[in-house]
Protein backbone atom coordinates (compact mmCIF):
# COMPACT_ATOMS: atom_id res chain seq x y z
CA UNK A 1 0.00 0.00 0.00
CA UNK A 2 1.44 3.53 -1.30
CA UNK A 3 -1.15 5.64 0.46
CA UNK A 4 0.97 6.03 4.04
CA UNK A 5 -2.26 7.98 5.23
CA UNK A 6 -4.48 5.44 4.15
CA UNK A 7 -2.33 2.66 5.93
CA UNK A 8 -2.09 4.55 9.32
CA UNK A 9 -5.79 4.97 9.67
CA UNK A 10 -6.42 1.34 9.40
CA UNK A 11 -4.10 0.61 11.25
CA UNK A 12 -4.95 2.51 14.10
CA UNK A 13 -8.56 1.41 13.74
CA UNK A 14 -7.60 -2.03 14.09
CA UNK A 15 -5.87 -0.90 17.25
CA UNK A 16 -8.95 0.64 18.60
CA UNK A 17 -11.14 -2.13 17.71
CA UNK A 18 -9.18 -4.32 19.07
CA UNK A 19 -8.64 -2.53 22.54
CA UNK A 20 -11.85 -0.29 22.86
CA UNK A 21 -14.48 -2.86 20.79
CA UNK A 22 -16.39 -1.40 17.73
CA UNK A 23 -19.03 0.00 20.05
CA UNK A 24 -17.09 2.16 22.02
CA UNK A 25 -14.93 3.57 18.72
CA UNK A 26 -15.57 7.11 17.77
CA UNK A 27 -14.49 7.93 14.05
CA UNK A 28 -12.94 10.68 16.22
CA UNK A 29 -10.97 8.27 18.15
CA UNK A 30 -9.66 7.00 14.90
CA UNK A 31 -9.14 10.12 13.22
CA UNK A 32 -7.37 11.43 16.62
CA UNK A 33 -5.23 8.44 16.76
CA UNK A 34 -4.21 8.28 12.76
CA UNK A 35 -3.40 11.87 13.12
CA UNK A 36 -6.22 13.14 10.43
CA UNK A 37 -9.04 15.10 10.40
CA UNK A 38 -12.63 13.16 10.41
CA UNK A 39 -13.19 15.26 6.73
CA UNK A 40 -10.59 13.23 5.52
CA UNK A 41 -11.26 9.89 7.27
CA UNK A 42 -14.98 10.20 5.75
CA UNK A 43 -12.81 11.11 2.40
CA UNK A 44 -11.87 7.16 2.58
CA UNK A 45 -14.52 5.77 4.23
CA UNK A 46 -18.59 6.54 4.35
CA UNK A 47 -18.93 5.34 7.62
CA UNK A 48 -17.58 3.34 10.79
CA UNK A 49 -19.11 -0.13 9.95
CA UNK A 50 -17.12 -0.05 6.09
CA UNK A 51 -13.85 1.42 7.79
CA UNK A 52 -14.50 -2.00 10.03
CA UNK A 53 -14.89 -4.17 6.56
CA UNK A 54 -12.09 -2.18 5.36
CA UNK A 55 -9.75 -3.47 8.51
CA UNK A 56 -10.45 -7.09 8.19
CA UNK A 57 -10.31 -6.77 3.99
CA UNK A 58 -6.89 -5.39 3.92
CA UNK A 59 -5.73 -8.39 6.43
CA UNK A 60 -7.13 -10.65 3.89
CA UNK A 61 -6.11 -9.09 0.89
CA UNK A 62 -3.15 -6.82 1.15
CA UNK A 63 -3.55 -5.78 -2.61
CA UNK A 64 -6.96 -4.36 -2.30
CA UNK A 65 -6.15 -1.17 -1.81
CA UNK A 66 -3.38 -0.28 -4.58
CA UNK A 67 -6.60 -1.10 -6.86
CA UNK A 68 -8.91 1.15 -5.16
CA UNK A 69 -9.52 4.15 -7.43
CA UNK A 70 -13.28 5.52 -6.18
CA UNK A 71 -13.36 6.71 -2.52
CA UNK A 72 -15.29 6.86 -0.42
CA UNK A 73 -15.50 3.07 -0.04
CA UNK A 74 -18.81 2.08 1.14
CA UNK A 75 -20.38 -1.05 1.79
CA UNK A 76 -21.16 -2.35 -1.53
CA UNK A 77 -17.20 -2.36 -1.76
CA UNK A 78 -17.24 -5.53 0.28
CA UNK A 79 -19.58 -7.49 -0.63
CA UNK A 80 -18.34 -11.04 -0.42
CA UNK A 81 -15.79 -10.23 1.89
CA UNK A 82 -17.37 -13.14 4.37
CA UNK A 83 -17.17 -16.05 1.28
CA UNK A 84 -13.31 -14.74 0.56
CA UNK A 85 -12.49 -15.44 4.20
CA UNK A 86 -13.80 -18.28 3.91
CA UNK A 87 -12.26 -19.91 0.52
CA UNK A 88 -8.90 -18.56 1.62
CA UNK A 89 -9.40 -20.27 5.04
CA UNK A 90 -9.83 -23.96 3.08
CA UNK A 91 -6.92 -22.86 0.76
CA UNK A 92 -4.55 -22.53 3.77
CA UNK A 93 -5.50 -25.49 5.55
CA UNK A 94 -5.55 -27.62 2.40
CA UNK A 95 -1.43 -26.46 1.83
CA UNK A 96 -0.60 -26.36 5.67
CA UNK A 97 -1.83 -29.98 5.48
CA UNK A 98 -0.41 -31.26 2.29
CA UNK A 99 3.03 -32.82 3.84
CA UNK A 100 1.26 -34.23 7.30
CA UNK A 101 -0.79 -36.02 4.95
CA UNK A 102 2.01 -37.08 2.76
CA UNK A 103 4.08 -38.22 5.66
CA UNK A 104 7.11 -36.34 4.20
CA UNK A 105 10.28 -36.65 6.64
CA UNK A 106 11.87 -34.49 4.78
CA UNK A 107 9.13 -31.48 5.89
CA UNK A 108 11.22 -31.12 9.37
CA UNK A 109 10.03 -29.57 12.65
CA UNK A 110 11.64 -26.32 12.09
CA UNK A 111 10.35 -25.77 8.16
CA UNK A 112 6.28 -27.00 9.70
CA UNK A 113 7.04 -24.05 12.40
CA UNK A 114 8.07 -21.76 9.78
CA UNK A 115 5.17 -21.92 7.78
CA UNK A 116 2.88 -21.64 10.58
CA UNK A 117 4.07 -18.24 11.63
CA UNK A 118 4.19 -17.42 7.87
CA UNK A 119 0.34 -18.78 8.14
CA UNK A 120 -0.97 -17.32 10.67
CA UNK A 121 1.15 -14.29 12.29
CA UNK A 122 -0.60 -12.17 9.20
CA UNK A 123 -4.30 -13.42 10.21
CA UNK A 124 -3.12 -12.60 13.83
CA UNK A 125 -4.73 -8.81 13.72
CA UNK A 126 -8.28 -10.43 12.41
CA UNK A 127 -7.96 -12.70 14.69
CA UNK A 128 -7.53 -10.17 17.75
CA UNK A 129 -10.24 -7.72 16.20
CA UNK A 130 -12.76 -10.44 15.59
CA UNK A 131 -12.34 -12.17 19.20
CA UNK A 132 -13.28 -8.36 20.33
CA UNK A 133 -16.07 -8.61 18.02
CA UNK A 134 -17.56 -11.41 17.41
CA UNK A 135 -21.23 -9.53 16.39
CA UNK A 136 -19.70 -7.92 13.51
CA UNK A 137 -19.11 -10.19 11.47
CA UNK A 138 -20.71 -13.53 12.43
CA UNK A 139 -19.95 -15.95 9.26
CA UNK A 140 -16.23 -14.48 9.44
CA UNK A 141 -15.64 -14.94 13.43
CA UNK A 142 -16.98 -18.73 12.65
CA UNK A 143 -14.86 -19.50 10.11
CA UNK A 144 -11.97 -18.20 11.85
CA UNK A 145 -13.59 -20.17 14.50
CA UNK A 146 -12.96 -23.11 12.21
CA UNK A 147 -9.22 -22.18 11.16
CA UNK A 148 -8.21 -22.01 14.50
CA UNK A 149 -9.55 -25.81 14.94
CA UNK A 150 -8.45 -27.07 12.03
CA UNK A 151 -5.19 -25.49 12.21
CA UNK A 152 -4.90 -26.59 16.06
CA UNK A 153 -5.67 -29.93 15.18
CA UNK A 154 -2.91 -29.76 12.26
CA UNK A 155 -0.43 -28.77 14.86
CA UNK A 156 -1.19 -31.47 17.07
CA UNK A 157 -1.20 -33.83 13.67
CA UNK A 158 2.53 -32.39 13.23
CA UNK A 159 3.81 -33.16 16.75
CA UNK A 160 2.74 -36.53 16.78
CA UNK A 161 4.28 -37.31 13.65
CA UNK A 162 7.51 -36.04 15.03
CA UNK A 163 7.52 -37.47 17.82
CA UNK A 164 7.58 -41.36 16.04
CA UNK A 165 10.52 -39.74 14.06
CA UNK A 166 12.41 -38.95 17.25
CA UNK A 167 12.86 -35.10 15.84
CA UNK A 168 10.23 -33.78 19.23
CA UNK A 169 10.19 -34.91 22.28
CA UNK A 170 8.05 -37.55 23.70
CA UNK A 171 5.14 -34.96 25.21
CA UNK A 172 2.26 -35.64 27.54
CA UNK A 173 -0.36 -33.49 25.91
CA UNK A 174 0.02 -33.25 21.99
CA UNK A 175 -2.78 -30.99 22.09
CA UNK A 176 -2.04 -28.67 24.50
CA UNK A 177 1.60 -28.22 23.04
CA UNK A 178 -0.37 -27.59 19.45
CA UNK A 179 -2.48 -25.19 20.99
CA UNK A 180 0.40 -23.09 22.71
CA UNK A 181 1.91 -22.52 19.42
CA UNK A 182 -1.12 -21.69 17.92
CA UNK A 183 -1.54 -18.79 20.69
CA UNK A 184 1.71 -18.01 20.68
CA UNK A 185 2.13 -17.15 16.99
CA UNK A 186 -1.07 -15.52 16.77
CA UNK A 187 -0.04 -13.65 19.99
CA UNK A 188 3.33 -12.28 18.22
CA UNK A 189 1.78 -12.02 14.80
CA UNK A 190 -0.82 -9.76 15.67
CA UNK A 191 -1.34 -5.67 16.24
CA UNK A 192 2.11 -4.65 17.67
CA UNK A 193 0.41 -4.85 21.49
CA UNK A 194 4.02 -5.53 22.53
CA UNK A 195 4.81 -2.42 22.05
CA UNK A 196 2.95 -1.55 25.45
CA UNK A 197 5.17 -3.07 27.50
CA UNK A 198 7.74 0.09 26.63
CA UNK A 199 6.42 2.78 24.19
CA UNK A 200 9.64 4.85 24.79
CA UNK A 201 11.67 2.36 22.69
CA UNK A 202 11.32 1.42 18.74
CA UNK A 203 8.89 -1.68 17.98
CA UNK A 204 10.57 -4.89 17.52
CA UNK A 205 10.84 -5.72 13.72
CA UNK A 206 8.84 -8.70 12.36
CA UNK A 207 12.11 -10.44 10.97
CA UNK A 208 12.89 -10.08 14.75
CA UNK A 209 9.63 -11.31 16.10
CA UNK A 210 9.58 -14.08 14.10
CA UNK A 211 13.19 -15.75 15.04
CA UNK A 212 12.51 -15.00 18.25
CA UNK A 213 9.10 -16.85 18.44
CA UNK A 214 10.09 -20.01 16.42
CA UNK A 215 13.51 -20.11 18.06
CA UNK A 216 11.32 -20.39 21.48
CA UNK A 217 8.97 -22.82 19.89
CA UNK A 218 11.56 -24.93 18.62
CA UNK A 219 13.88 -25.24 21.75
CA UNK A 220 10.98 -25.57 24.03
CA UNK A 221 9.44 -28.75 21.60
CA UNK A 222 12.67 -30.60 20.00
CA UNK A 223 14.33 -33.53 21.00
CA UNK A 224 18.15 -33.43 22.73
CA UNK A 225 20.11 -36.14 20.60
CA UNK A 226 22.12 -38.06 23.21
Amino acid sequence: MTDTRLEKILDCAADLFFKVGFRKTNVEDIARESGVSVGILYGYFENKSCLFSGVLKRLINKDFYNNVTDFPLRQKDFTGLEHEYQSTMARYINEFAAPLRQRREDYTFDLMLGDAFDLIAPLGTANMVLDANPRMCPIIFRSFIKFKVDICSLIEGYLRFYMTTNEVRTLLRPDVSARFILESIYWWGSIDHYKDFDSSKALISRYYIRAICLKALYYGHYRIQE
